[in-house]
């Protein structure tokens, strides 16, 4: 039930390649460069992509670095989504 489940980022985050559903928002952090993205349901195709992300050279750092976040970026983002619900709240 989660959007973006905290397993596609964590993965992502430690530099892992994803295979995955097109549901949610996941599409919008995995991309050909970090995972394979197959349509709900198709068991064929989901089955393939998992033999691909196997075979396939991955590049951990290069993954790990485009989705690591700091401590300062939840931070930051936590205050602006607070801070966006307060002003919508008084408008």
């Amino acid at each position: 039930s989660e959007g973006c489940p905290n397993v596609v980022c964590e993965a992502l985050a430690c530099g892992r390649p994803v295979v995955s559903t097109t549901v949610g928002g996941i599409p919008a952090l995995v991309n050909e460069l970090c995972g394979i993205l197959v349509p709900p349901a198709d068991t064929e195709r989901l089955a393939q992509a998992l033999r691909d992300v196997l075979d396939k050279p991955w590049d951990s750092q290069t993954i790990a670095r485009q989705f690591s976040r700091t401590w300062d970026d939840v931070g930051a983002d936590t205050f602006k989504f607070c801070s966006g619900v307060l002003s919508a709240s008084r408008a």
